[in-house]
């Protein structure tokens, strides 16, 4: 995989986990209806984040000129 495909992989990790917090937070005040518990969507989100964090590094360490 080069570090392209990695960063974006860990960029829509992290877009996904804002997302999935954005609703979480937005379904405790009423906004929209809750699609799980709470603490449930808050650990899939920290899940996401932890994924898109190790694609990000790993995008990082590849050698320049590798992938390009």
């Amino acid at each position: 995989m080069d570090p392209i495909t990695s960063r974006r992989i860990g960029n829509a990790a992290l877009i996904l986990a804002v997302v999935i917090l954005l609703w979480a937070v937005c379904g405790k005040l009423g906004f929209v209806p809750p699609l799980a518990h709470v603490r449930e969507m808050y650990l899939f989100a920290l899940v996401l984040v932890f994924v898109a964090r190790g694609f990000r590094r790993r995008a990082d360490r590849v050698p320049p000129g590798v992938g390009a």
